[in-house]
Order: C-alpha cells, then structure tokens, then sequence
C-alpha cells in the first residue's frame, strides 16, 4: 500500500516462511536440516584490576551504640 501511494515502484515482498526453500539458500542453511541451533554459552567476564581495587577500603566495624534518656530538670 505504502509502495504504491509513494510511487516507489518496489516489487511485492516473497511470502517467507520458515520452511521456505530460498529462505534455506539465502541464510546458506543446507536442505533438509532441522532441529534447533544450541544458545552460545557465555564466557566468564574479564575482569582487569582497576587503582581502586588495589585500595579498597578497609571493612568498617558495625558500631554500637547506647541511647541514653535525657531528663529535663
């Protein structure tokens, strides 16, 4: 529709479908193959050191702390 209000003179889009033969050629799939491809693992992320963490801070103690009720006079 869009093709033709523009006048872009595109030809029809092919109906593809999954099991379409020049679907197979285009993508370079071999005939006949089925099933499905395995998700590619993921590597474990490289870390580098940054100054940071060469220096991190020390770990703070947890302080304790005691209210104490203060009396008006």
């Amino acid at each position: 529709m869009i093709d033709m209000a523009l006048k872009l003179g595109l030809p029809e889009p092919v109906e593809t479908y999954s099991s379409s033969e020049h679907l197979f050629e285009i993508m370079k799939i071999p005939a006949g193959a089925t099933g499905r491809m395995d998700k590619p693992r993921k590597a474990a992320p490289v870390r580098e050191k940054s100054e940071k963490s060469e220096t991190a801070a020390p770990v703070r103690q947890k302080r304790e702390r005691v209210r104490t009720k203060k009396f008006s006079s």
